[in-house]
């Protein structure tokens, strides 16, 4: 027997994933599930009164530069993506001589994106485990 919840999501993903690829004029389909299981789980869901994100790692989606670990010093150098690939290939390029780059031993704070919850702390909710159809 299908199940018609089922289908539709699979549907959904399937025309929200074309969609991706048509607007970014390409056929890496393994790049473009990404943004949309991104797209997917980070709407609030009156069902779990949450989003599946935040049901599934306890904190809201964080998105950008700016809410990333980078130094805000470093995020307002950057003008364009080649600047951020450049950070990439060779973060000293970016650092300023009084700024020696990021430290190792780096403890998060409460305003950084949060670990996934152990299995045990997870909601039991059967709506959940149908909308976080892509966990990371």
């Amino acid at each position: 027997m299908e199940n018609s919840g089922i289908h539709r999501a699979n549907s959904d993903i399937k025309d929200m994933l074309v969609a991706w690829m048509s607007e970014n004029n390409t056929q890496d389909w393994n790049i473009g599930i990404k943004f949309v299981q991104f797209q997917k789980n980070t709407p609030y869901h009156a069902g779990i009164k949450c989003s599946p994100y935040s049901a599934l790692f306890g904190c809201d989606a964080r998105t950008g530069l700016t809410s990333s670990s980078l130094p805000q010093e470093i995020i307002e150098r950057m003008q364009s993506e080649d600047d951020l690939i450049a950070l990439i290939h060779a973060p000293a390029s970016f650092q300023s001589p009084a700024s020696p780059g990021p430290s190792t031993d780096h403890q998060p704070t409460s305003s950084e994106p949060c670990d996934a919850l152990p299995s045990s702390q997870l909601p039991a909710s059967p709506e959940l485990s149908s909308l976080a159809l892509l966990a990371w």
